[in-house]
């Protein structure tokens, strides 16, 4: 009876990490979200930041580890399959690496690019510098007089991408 349990177990994480891999990868019109290092650019990644809805490579991910997760809540795409609820994966799919990165690397020097490549003290630095100092990010013009009620309209017209950028932003 254990081993049946056991099996059913097995069979359930292997699905709703299938499940967490489709949703992922099947993002219309763009690259698929499991292809590519939201930082780095490294291929296959195998992490997720669940707050920022972007996947990462080990080494990015351990760099985001650093951060705290007041900044960057990691877990694993393969091992933590417990945690892709459908609330999480909805908000994977609503942001993903493409729609952070046109928000948190805006201003982002193409010298200053992180490459896969870098060592992990320079990793360090910038996954610091863009996630928790935005220092590429583009602040809002706050003379704007919509600026301070974006947040508002974004999550009443539940723009998870709108919302994600006016958090970005401070």
């Amino acid at each position: 009876d254990q081993t049946r349990c056991a099996r059913i177990r097995h069979g359930w994480t292997r699905l709703a990490r299938a499940l967490a891999i489709h949703v992922l990868n099947n993002r219309r019109g763009q690259r698929q979200q499991r292809e590519y290092c939201a930082d780095c650019g490294a291929d296959d990644p195998t992490w997720a930041s669940i707050n920022l809805g972007v996947v990462l490579c080990t080494r990015c991910a351990g760099a985001h580890r650093q951060l705290g997760v007041h900044i960057s809540k990691v877990r694993s795409l393969d091992l933590d399959v417990k945690e892709w609820s459908d609330p999480l994966l909805a908000l994977m799919k609503g942001l993903g690496n493409e729609c952070q990165n046109r928000v948190w690397q805006a201003q982002l020097p193409a010298s200053q690019r992180l490459a896969s490549a870098d060592v992990d003290e320079r990793r360090r630095l910038f996954v610091t510098q863009k996630w928790a100092s935005r220092a590429f990010v583009v602040p809002p013009d706050l003379r704007d007089a919509a600026a301070p009620h974006a947040l508002h309209a974004a999550a009443a017209a539940d723009d998870v991408a709108a919302a994600a950028a006016c958090l970005a932003y401070g």
